[in-house]
């Protein structure tokens, strides 16, 4: 779960107004096919980083919800594609919780002794109204069985990520990101934590880019909101880089699929040091690699530019002044406080 659907519509809305321009085709720099996103906990549908990018970019999701699955499915668009079925360690069926938030279904059951001690509506949005029986099979078998050739791995399955990752051993050794969402405190009981994530990925070879927080905060019973200031951190947003798959690149195709991945997560830093340094960038022309570098770094628009300046104003680093700006324009404290889509 990242927060409500008014609040990413906010942020969707934002993110597309200083978007990058739509790239010209990068498929001749990536050996003639496009990077492969694979959806495990397909609600929603994709993200928009992967949209941005056109046909260079197919999606296969995995959706155990028959209702979400049969949505997805009528609403997809050219180059998406979704399962019915739920990614697990093994082959079997298992219990789906239903909540009243569908995002908040889990396999797991919602660890209420945490979450009553924040907003009612956090309670509201865990309220478990029904169970549905669900097919499981290992990641590795359905790629395979759906001919799938995976570049990166986006998992939300809000609680049961360990065991996705324990069925998809294969496919770890070849995927280039690995994007999930990992809890850093039990809002379901039972629940494998961040703690238990980070070194499985770990000991194959990937390390973390990214962690982007979410946190909740606790409201006094007395409903004074004297402070906006608070929040305990409860889950994130993690992105892994496959760094021994990028050691064992050999071809400059391969390198670009790993640029398009990082870009869409706003890597670009990563982007131009790969361009800079990286031995496979000197199989690409001068030009390809400036072809490259624009349509995968977008510049700072002239309205960015101009709040940087004003940012400047108030000698602070950009990231604590504006941080400082939106806490102090709040008028009440929110639930829950996400860090901004840095990656």
């Amino acid at each position: 779960m990242s927060g409500s659907s008014f609040k990413q519509t906010v942020l969707d809305r934002g993110k597309r107004i200083f978007a990058r321009s739509p790239p010209g085709s990068l498929l001749p720099h990536m050996g003639g096919r496009p990077l492969l996103v694979v959806l495990v906990g397909a609600r929603g549908g994709p993200a928009e980083r992967w949209r941005e990018f056109g046909r260079d970019v197919e999606l296969f999701g995995l959706e155990p919800d028959p209702t979400e699955h049969r949505r997805l499915t009528d609403a997809r668009s050219p180059g998406e594609r979704y399962v019915c079925i739920a990614a697990g360690s093994e082959r079997g069926h298992a219990r789906l919780n239903l909540t009243r938030e569908p995002g908040c279904s889990s396999f797991y059951a919602p660890n209420h002794e945490l979450i009553s001690q924040f907003s009612s509506e956090l309670s509201h949005m865990f309220e478990v109204v029904g169970a549905i029986d669900v097919e499981t099979a290992p990641l590795d078998e359905i790629v395979a069985e759906h001919g799938v050739t995976a570049d990166v791995l986006s998992v939300d399955v809000q609680g049961a990520e360990l065991s996705v990752l324990r069925g998809a051993s294969r496919l770890l050794d070849s995927v280039k990101l690995v994007e999930l969402e990992v809890e850093l405190n039990p809002q379901y009981v039972g629940q494998p934590l961040f703690s238990d994530v980070d070194p499985f990925l770990r000991r194959r070879g990937y390390e973390l880019l990214g962690l982007r927080r979410t946190l909740w905060r606790r409201k006094s019973r007395s409903g004074a909101n004297s402070s906006v200031a608070g929040g305990q951190l409860i889950h994130a947003d993690a992105l892994y880089l496959n760094r021994a798959a990028l050691d064992r690149a050999t071809t400059s195709a391969e390198l670009v699929l790993f640029m398009l991945a990082l870009s869409a997560y706003h890597q670009h830093d990563f982007v131009e040091y790969l361009l800079d340094e990286h031995p496979l960038a000197g199989q690409l022309s001068g030009s390809d690699r400036l072809a490259l570098r624009a349509q995968l770094v977008p510049p700072v628009r002239p309205l960015w530019r101009l709040a940087r300046r004003a940012l400047a104003l108030f000698h602070l680093p950009h990231h604590m002044t504006l941080r400082a700006l939106l806490v102090a324009l709040r008028g009440t404290p929110a639930d829950d406080w996400h860090d901004p889509d840095f990656f």
